[in-house]
Parts: structure tokens; C-alpha cells; sequence
């Protein structure tokens, strides 16, 4: 075979090969492919024709020896395509790649784990599949099998959206990827106490973002340097034991249920934090009048709904609050999720 397949090359916008100085990555996006899908029906009437494409190029690739850093494919595939997604996980490891992306959703719902849309249809990953060498691991819309992260102990981003994460599965992950610098978990089931408490000693940056079920984050993370929250609910922040001494960056958007307030009494937990942002969905914000001290926060974002009540006295507190303050932003807007 001297040259990719003839139906691969007649979609070849939706297939990225970028070459860097080192490995080239592989990327198949149903983006571009099929442009039709963004107004026509559900896009699992073109599952078929993607699942060939994929094949068919993957083929032409083993068979040429080539050989890839990172591999990304995002499309709607499910269950009863396990045997290619299979497949494709193994073909992009035998090429050497370190990096696996596998977004098996759309944005349509056509499968969808995070709002319970045909859950028996959904993708269930088998981390046997991989190799103990894997560095970066992306998974979005499917099922974990039992003990999935147990042989990952080299590996150093993990990114999971609208995934359903049980006690278990979040505690295989605290045991064993003990390599983890940089964990996001989105729009992911979790249980009510999600609790970090020093499991991850070189976890560096921590997303957590629209995830159901936790009501109480209970975090004690020595090297953490940025911490990423959102909720539409009101969601308690613990730092315990050694707490979050290295914390530079925190960032919180908080819903209608939240209290940005609680944010502003962290300055005891937070003693090396220099940026702060906050964004609040609700309905009405009222900025407390006396403010912890935040005493290395340089610069401060605030972004808040249009009811806000901020005056003279408001002020005063946040520049008492925040005395080495370089740069303040205030954004007053009708903000949504």
C-alpha cells in the first residue's frame, strides 16, 4: 500500500497529521469530516462511514510503520463499536503514542453519560489496552472498567469529562498514578466528599468543573500550584493536614446556590496565593465588609451578576483585604453557565 486509502483521502479534512520536531500527532475529528452532521439528524447515521475511514487510514499507517506521539479522535461511538475503538487504542500504541485523546461524543447527546441519555449504549475503556508507558490520557463520554488506572503509574495528565467516577475508581486513581501532575475532571459523576488528601504528591494543577453529586472537596495537596472549581451548587472547600502551601492560582465560579462569600475566608488556607478569580452566577452577590487577608494575591478578578451591590464601603474591604494588589478586575454582567 503506497498511499493512504482512496475513501480516507477523499475526507482527509477531518484527518490531522501534524508533524512537530519530534512525533507527528494523528488526529481524526468528525468536525471536519462531516460538516453536514452540525445541522442535519443524529450523527449516529454516519458512525458507519467514520468507523472505515478510521480503518482504512489507521491500515495504511501500521503498514507503513509510521510512527506517532499523540493520538486524538472525537466522534459519536458507542458500545456496540467496541471492537474498533479497541482496535484504534491499540493501533495508536503500536505506533508509539504517549498521548491518547478519545472524546466519544459529539455535544448533541447522542450518547450522553452526564445527563443519563442511553447509558447502556456507552463506550466501556479497558486500560489493558495501553501501555505502561502512556504520559497523557483525555477520555470523554464513556464507562471505566474495573481497577482502570491501576498500571498507570506514569502518567502525568489525566483529563476525564462525562465520565461516571464511583469511590472506587477515584481511589485507584489517588494510589496509583502517583506520577499525576495535572488531574481535570468535568461534568463527571463523583461521590458527595471528594477527598485529596495527599495522595498525589506531584499533582501540580487541579480542575474540577460541573461535576454532580459532590457537595464537600476536602483537599491536602503539598505541590499544587492551581486549583480550578465550578458548580451550580453550593460546594464546601476544606484544606486539611499540610494543606495547599504552594497554591499560587485559584479560580471559582460559583451558581446560584453557592456563596462567594466562604471564598473570601480562605486567606489563612491560601498564604501563597497571588491570583484570584471569582465568578458568580447567582441571582445577587453582596461583598462581606470585612475580608481575610490575602496577603501575596496580585491580582484579583471578580466578575459578578448584575444586581451587585458595590459601593465606597466595598471597595475599602477589598483593598484592605488585598494590599499588595497590582491588578483588579471588575466585570458586572449577565453571566450563565
Amino acid at each position: 500500500m503506497d498511499e493512504p486509502p482512496r475513501a480516507t483521502l477523499a475526507a482527509h479534512s477531518g484527518f490531522h497529521s501534524v508533524h512537530a520536531d519530534v512525533s507527528p500527532r494523528l488526529k481524526f475529528d468528525w468536525h471536519n469530516l462531516f460538516h453536514e452532521v452540525l445541522h442535519a439528524g443524529p450523527c449516529k447515521q454516519y458512525t458507519d462511514k467514520f468507523a472505515r475511514a478510521v480503518n482504512q487510514f489507521l491500515q495504511f499507517y501500521d503498514q507503513a510503520g509510521t510512527r506517532i506521539g499523540a493520538f486524538h479522535l472525537n466522534f459519536c461511538v458507542g458500545r456496540d463499536y467496541s471492537k474498533d475503538i479497541d482496535q484504534w487504542i491499540t493501533s495508536a500504541i503500536k505506533m508509539g503514542a504517549e498521548s491518547i485523546t478519545l472524546h466519544l461524543d459529539c455535544g448533541r447527546a447522542c450518547y450522553r453519560v452526564y445527563f443519563h441519555y442511553h447509558k447502556e449504549e456507552i463506550y466501556v475503556f479497558r486500560p489493558e489496552l495501553l501501555s505502561f508507558n502512556l504520559k497523557q490520557l483525555e477520555l470523554g463520554n464513556c464507562c471505566l472498567g474495573p481497577n482502570c488506572f491501576s498500571k498507570f503509574s506514569n502518567l502525568g495528565t489525566l483529563k476525564l469529562v462525562e465520565v461516571p467516577l464511583g469511590l472506587s475508581e477515584m481511589q485507584t486513581i489517588f494510589s496509583c498514578c502517583l506520577s499525576l501532575f495535572d488531574l481535570s475532571l468535568e461534568k463527571c459523576t463523583l461521590s458527595l466528599n471528594l477527598r485529596i488528601l495527599g495522595s498525589l504528591p506531584r499533582l501540580r494543577s487541579l480542575k474540577i468543573c460541573e461535576c454532580n453529586g459532590v457537595n464537600q472537596i476536602e483537599l491536602s495537596a503539598m505541590n499544587l500550584v492551581r486549583f480550578e472549581h465550578s458548580s451550580y451548587f453550593l460546594v464546601k472547600h476544606s484544606f486539611l493536614g499540610v494543606g495547599v502551601p504552594k497554591l499560587e492560582e485559584a479560580y471559582f465560579t460559583v451558581g446560584p446556590d453557592g456563596d462567594v462569600q466562604d471564598i473570601f475566608h480562605l486567606a489563612e488556607d491560601l498564604p501563597n496565593l497571588r491570583v484570584l478569580y471569582v465568578l458568580n452566577n447567582g441571582d445577587s452577590v453582596c461583598i462581606p465588609k470585612s475580608i481575610a487577608i490575602f496577603s501575596k494575591v496580585e491580582m484579583l478578578e471578580l466578575n459578578f451578576p448584575l444586581e451587585i451591590k458595590f459601593g465606597f464601603l466595598e471597595m475599602i474591604a477589598i483593598l484592605r483585604a488585598f494590599p499588595l494588589l497590582q491588578k483588579f478586575y471588575l466585570a458586572v454582567s449577565d453571566v450563565l453557565f
